[in-house]
Order: structure tokens, then sequence, then C-alpha cells
């Protein structure tokens, strides 16, 4: 049996990446940054995206295992990524805990089954925005 406790102190952020140097890539990059890791450290966890994953193996198979064990998700629905969803769909079939993020303007724009659950609004340009969403996550 795998011993998974290495993900004990893992926030895994599930979220469009998009390639370097592309505004997809910024806008996560301040995401994760200021909002997520920000948001989790005090909790005692650190944050990984799929693109920090630095394990040797197969890049699918190590993200897998991070939806599937880190001990916390934060799954950032703007864009509406099939990765992000297919993720956020195993992470749920697992029954592991996530908190869903998207910007405020996309969340009425949801898709049915997701519009159902808590989506905490965030605008990464606007300060107090990304202090709320801060609060909202730790909470």
């Amino acid at each position: 049996m795998d011993d998974h406790s290495h993900y004990n102190d893992v926030c895994f952020f599930i979220a469009p990446i998009g390639e370097e140097g592309s505004d997809v890539r910024h806008r996560s990059d301040l995401v994760l940054d200021f909002i997520v890791k920000e948001a989790v450290a005090p909790l005692g966890l650190r944050t990984v995206r799929a693109d920090t994953v630095k394990r040797p193996g197969q890049i699918t198979l190590n993200v897998f295992d991070h939806v599937l064990h880190a001990r916390a998700a934060v799954a950032d629905l703007t864009g509406r990524n099939p990765n992000v969803f297919y993720e956020l769909a195993i992470r749920h079939a697992a029954q592991m805990p996530v908190v869903l993020i998207a910007e405020r303007d996309e969340i009425p724009r949801l898709p049915f089954d997701i519009s159902q659950m808590r989506v905490i609004p965030i605008d990464h340009r606007d300060l107090a925005s990304v202090d709320d969403a801060k609060k909202a996550i730790r909470a």
C-alpha cells in the first residue's frame, strides 16, 4: 500500500495554466501566488499546481496523485477549462474536499451541475476581492 503522507501538507491548485507568457498563465500565476498560496499558508499547507510537480514519472499520473491525495484543493473554474473540470470530477468522485473559485463575471455562465455549488467569486484585479477570497478559502 502506498504511503501518501507526503500529501498531508499539500493544497493542490486545479487551474487553467496556459502557455508560458500567455495571459492565461499570467492570471493563473497571480491567483496562485496572491490568493491561493496566501490563503492556505496559515493553515500549514503548501500550494502545488500541475506545472510545479517535480516528481519523476508520467506527468498525468503525478497530477492524478495530487488530485486524489492532497489534503486540500482549490479549483479555479475561470475559463471553463476542460482539464479543470476533469480533475475536479476525479476529486469529487474520491469524495475529497475542494474549494471552488471563479472570476465573478463568469460564475453565472458555469455549467448547471457546478452552479449549484458554492463558488467563491474573485476579481484578481481588485484587492478587496482578493482579500475576501482568501478569507473564504481559509474558512
